[in-house]
């Protein structure tokens, strides 16, 4: 593993263990380093675009933290909330997430997700920040 690849893993571990593509380019990251990390086997893919370390722990909610990094303003709602609150026993069908109104929505083919979309003062009333994929 060259030097590139050693930045890439700290990369990697500086961001939670999980990465999107684009912010590994933007970061300055070719992908060829991503590949040659992918092929060792230091580096799998969770789904198109999102990376993870493979010393991660299998991720608890991994439908939930591909939702949060293909849509960044989304807050997990409704019966998706429940869910990972343990509050319900019904298995959601579709990550829900709220978006303030006006907000442009990412199509997102897997997980699949359903957007609703709130006022800015009710998307931002309780929002919690939980830390989903964790070294």
């Amino acid at each position: 593993m060259g030097i590139k690849g050693k930045e890439l893993l700290v990369f990697f571990k500086r961001r939670g263990g999980v990465v999107p593509y684009a912010a590994i380019l933007k970061a300055g990251f070719h992908k060829g380093n991503l590949k040659a990390l992918i092929a060792s086997g230091h580096i799998q893919k969770l789904d198109r675009g999102v990376y993870k370390l493979s010393e991660l722990d299998d991720l608890a909610n991994p439908d939930l933290v591909i939702a949060a990094i293909r849509a960044p303003k989304g807050v997990v709602c409704l019966l998706s909330s429940l869910a990972y609150y343990e509050v319900t026993d019904e298995i959601p069908r579709n990550v829900n997430l709220a978006i303030p109104r006006g907000t442009h929505a990412n199509k997102i083919k897997h997980p699949p997700v359903k957007y609703y979309r709130f006022t800015l003062a009710a998307w931002k009333a309780g929002i919690e920040t939980k830390k989903l994929a964790v070294l």
